[in-house]
């Protein structure tokens, strides 16, 4: 706004229209293309907290998975099931004390890590999200997001 003896002499205004039209995080399933996949990294600047995600293709499956980068994070499993409930809410099945998710893992999922503990999932209509407890990597990840579609 611009005045000039306090009357508005000059006025503009931009109009800002925010969508999600992505189907997980920032991917389209469609847009993933290929076994070799890619690496982008994040960093939220409001925390120490640097995040990373992987494309790739799995038995003709697009993915993402999506994780700490950073090993100096202890609570990497409470910030990636922080950020997918922010974005996507509460999960469909989370595993209870004494459970265990890996039938309604193995059948959801196309592609499943050998060796890998479901926590959490969540169904979205264009998305499977699955939170992993991925203890037998020799790198410094105890968690990560996978997903793939909801074929």
């Amino acid at each position: 706004m611009a005045y000039k003896d306090k009357k508005v002499v000059y006025g503009d205004t931009v109009s800002i229209n925010v969508a999600n039209n992505k189907d997980f995080l920032g991917y389209n399933w469609k847009d993933i293309k290929g076994p070799i996949g890619s690496s982008t990294g994040y960093m939220d600047v409001s925390s120490d907290i640097e995040l990373a995600t992987y494309q790739s293709v799995y038995n003709n499956v697009p993915s993402v998975r999506f994780f700490v980068w950073n090993d100096s994070e202890e609570n990497s499993d409470k910030v990636l099931s922080g950020y997918i409930n922010k974005l996507y809410g509460t999960p469909m099945y989370k595993k209870e004390e004494g459970e265990s998710l890996l039938d309604k893992y193995n059948e959801l999922f196309n592609y499943r890590e050998e060796g890998a503990i479901p926590e959490i999932i969540w169904i979205t209509p264009a998305s499977r999200i699955v939170l992993l407890k991925v203890p037998h990597r020799l790198d410094w990840r105890e968690y990560e997001i996978y997903a793939e579609p909801n074929i």
